[in-house]
């Protein structure tokens, strides 16, 4: 696809030759929407043949071969990239280049992610050689990451600047994690010097427990005043077995830290076991003069907590916690207990005592409107329905299915006018990062696309972003159209990215594959090399454990981490594993969209006696977690636009029978 739109598309693109058309809309590849592009008189074959000129001069580079890299290099004065082949150059001879020549570089370069990571390297280098003179020349010590600081410091302690060192010191000290061991020296002389007080060792100790990094804790007691380490070793036991707060008399001591270890304890117990917590918290609640703010964050984590498991005292806590002020989350609790024990009577109430404004949020003008009907109020209740149903989400379709009526989907295309398209595509970053997306290095194209946007006004970050879906790169569009609030331009929202690919995983799977796009389009935004801080890639953000169990069952090919950076195996997988989810989940998209975000033993155990008679509205609204709720929502409203995407009929949002309940027979 990328071929395709460059032959037809880069040499206006990158080389600013003049239009011939302005605007030229080209049928989608596989059926994909038609995207703009720029015609130009030149020839796009020689950006081609410059792109091969480059690659076999970065090769050049490489090898050290400085004849051949020269020649090659000297015909790609116009070519994008061309600034990259001069900054490899000089990151070879990086560590002997003078000041004068890095402050040549950012000057001439300053406008290119790269030429910042190489100046840090520089920087960093002439500490660690200790070239302390010219380090001294360039760096102040106060900017940067913890291993340039130190260096930078250390350097300016060579020319005897004392004050400095002990004034900055102590902020780098403050961290809940190691530090680069070329801190050590600094450190050394810090405290060597007093700079290390008791208080200043306490904090410190506390934060490495606080962040999670006992280890380190434990190297620092080393530090600590001799009566501070048995409130040291509390607070070891308190983080390992936050149940230790059950024996009292381990904490009868008047020490404002005792309350702080208490805190901190009752904070890990609520995580852990809430109803735990609600029985031991009030023997502590006040019993120490904690910390401001202390109290109420650990009452309002326990109430949402018990609320998230529908303990009989939810209630009673989260009025409790509400004692401290206002707060939504804790609002819109309420309302999902009463929701769960659907007294709708106490369903109005609790969304009566909410803020106006968060009150008049559609989420919450459904719920009043689906309480006054199940009280016999209908005439309120259309009325709070009509006006909900001209919204494009999850709670405008169902207002929208409530009455009968066509969704309101309010698309609207996006515009370029020759002039803008001029303006963008001269634009040196976005030359750069299209050369790079074109030559797979997506990580350097991103940074070089972030860079350009940040320096483009509103309106051409959206012309850049459609320039930049037509080229294939549809992440960006979806991510511009956000980044301006163009809610209303469903083609760059909600890309036809990869159709063959969907469609025919979708045929072969039996499954809808508007409610496919619906999923890569949550997890992914058409990202294909997207990774989750939980090790999930893909456009359809798979964990390899399960890609590789998925692809046992389905008799697939997994090679890894490879596999899945494939959009076309990716999607495959992904929808095998969903297929997998919505068998087991009796074809309940709900509940199989739930599983695929949350893990399908989740999903099982939130399917209690209790809940499988509830609506299925009302199921989505009361699940545990806020990200799971929320995925839901955006993958079943996503479906529905997918499909006017795609130009289909009118569906609903809902079957009847996802609609009527979590009725399932067969879920283990």
């Amino acid at each position: 696809m990328r071929r395709l739109i460059l032959s037809l598309a880069s040499a206006a693109a990158l080389t600013g030759a003049p239009v011939t058309q302005a605007v030229l809309e080209v049928p989608g590849l596989s059926g994909e929407p038609a995207v703009p592009v720029v015609r130009s008189t030149d020839d796009s074959a020689s950006l081609e043949q410059q792109r091969e000129r480059f690659l076999k001069a970065e090769e050049a580079l490489g090898k050290l071969d400085l004849d051949a890299y020269g020649s090659l290099n000297n015909g790609l004065e116009d070519y994008p990239l061309q600034p990259y082949l001069e900054l490899k150059h000089l990151s070879k001879r990086l560590f002997v280049a003078t000041p004068a020549e890095i402050e040549a570089m950012m000057a001439e370069y300053g406008d290119i992610p790269l030429a910042h990571t190489l100046r840090r390297q520089w920087l960093v280098h002439l500490g660690r050689s200790g070239q302390w003179s010219t380090l001294r020349q360039v760096h102040d010590g106060t900017s940067g990451g913890d291993r340039l600081r130190c260096l930078s410091l250390r350097a300016h302690l060579k020319d005897g600047r004392h004050s400095l060192v002990m004034n900055q010191v102590p902020e780098i000290w403050k961290s809940g994690y190691s530090l680069p061991k070329a801190c050590n020296p600094l450190l050394d002389y810090w405290r060597e010097h007093g700079g290390l007080t008791p208080a200043l060792a306490w904090t410190r100790f506390h934060l490495a427990v606080t962040n999670g990094e006992p280890g380190l804790a434990r190297y620092l007691r080393r530090y600590l005043d001799q009566d501070d380490r048995p409130l040291s070793r509390l607070l070891l036991n308190v983080h390992s077995n936050p149940e230790r707060l059950r024996k009292a008399r381990d904490f009868d001591r008047n020490d404002r830290r005792v309350g702080q270890i208490v805190a901190y304890g009752m904070r890990r117990l609520v995580n852990r076991d809430p109803e735990r917590a609600a029985e031991i918290w009030p023997f502590y609640r006040g019993r120490f003069p904690y910390e401001p703010g202390a109290v109420a964050a650990i009452e309002k984590r326990l109430a949402l907590l018990l609320a998230t498991r529908f303990h009989p005292e939810a209630a009673t806590w989260l009025a409790q916690a509400l004692s401290h002020g206002e707060d939504e989350a804790l609002r819109e609790w309420q309302v999902r207990v009463a929701l769960r024990d659907r007294n709708w009577p106490k369903v109005l109430e609790r969304i009566g005592a909410m803020g106006q404004e968060l009150r008049e949020k559609p989420r919450w003008q459904y719920w009043r409107a689906r309480a006054l009907d199940q009280m016999d109020r209908p005439a309120e209740a259309q009325a709070l329905y009509e006006r909900l149903s001209d919204r494009r989400t999850f709670y405008g379709f169902m207002a929208a299915d409530e009455l009968g009526k066509p969704y309101s989907l309010n698309h609207q295309g996006v515009t370029m006018n020759s002039e803008a398209i001029e303006r963008v595509r001269a634009t040196p970053g976005v030359r750069r990062a299209l050369e790079l997306y074109l030559l797979d290095r997506l990580d350097a194209a991103r940074a070089e696309w972030r860079q350009a946007m940040e320096k483009l006004e509103k309106r051409d970050v959206l012309v850049a972003s459609r320039i930049a879906q037509g080229w294939g790169w549809h992440e960006q569009g979806v991510h511009g159209a956000i980044a301006t609030r163009a809610w209303d331009h469903l083609g760059m929202r909600f890309p036809l990215a990869h159709r063959q690919s969907f469609h025919g995983a979708a045929r072969d799977y039996n499954l809808d594959v508007n409610w496919v796009y619906a999923l890569a389009r949550q997890e992914s935004a058409f990202q294909p090399d997207a990774r989750s801080h939980r090790g999930a890639f893909g456009l359809l953000q798979l964990l390899p454990a399960t890609a590789r169990e998925t692809a046992q069952k389905a008799g697939l090919s997994f090679n890894g981490i490879t596999t899945l950076l494939d959009p076309e195996a990716n999607i495959r997988l992904g929808s095998a594993h969903l297929s997998s989810l919505l068998e087991r989940f009796d074809n309940n998209r709900i509940l199989a969209t739930a599983a695929y975000n949350a893990g399908e033993y989740r999903v099982s155990q939130w399917i209690d006696e209790d809940s499988r008679d509830l609506a299925s509205d009302i199921w989505v609204e009361t699940m545990p977690y806020h990200e799971t709720r929320q995925y839901v929502r955006n993958v079943m409203a996503y479906t529905v636009i997918y499909g006017y995407r795609r130009g289909e009929p009118p569906g609903h949002l809902l079957t009847e029978r996802e609609l009527a309940c979590m009725c399932l027979d067969d879920v283990q």
